[in-house]
């Protein structure tokens, strides 16, 4: 069992814009444990990763005049292109509509 402390102190990493590896090792976790830490902390990694991308469009929309709106359009045509690249079933319910409270909970 993973110490509660220590995965929010990587998921804080994670939300100023460390990778997850990184993360991971700065919050002490030797790195031939990163793998099973992963393993047992996805689930907050992965949103602690969603918080950073939201919080950093959000960021960019508000700062970043014409190159902020090109990297974001950048973003979406990335998406758009991952959801038509894959088979429907494997992303079923994933779409670029989301509601920031239902990917917070």
């Amino acid at each position: 069992m993973i110490d509660d402390a220590i995965i929010e102190r990587v998921c804080s990493f994670i939300r100023v814009g460390a990778s997850p590896k990184n993360a991971i090792v700065a919050a002490g976790i030797k790195e031939e444990n990163v793998a099973d830490f992963i393993d047992n902390a996805d689930y907050e990694i992965k949103r602690a990763t969603a918080q950073f991308i939201v919080l950093s469009c959000n960021r960019i929309m508000s700062e970043g005049g014409a190159s902020g709106a090109k990297y974001l359009l950048q973003q979406s045509n990335n998406a758009k292109q991952f959801l038509e690249d894959v088979e429907p079933d494997a992303v079923e319910g994933l779409g670029l509509d989301f509601n920031l409270d239902d990917l917070l909970k």
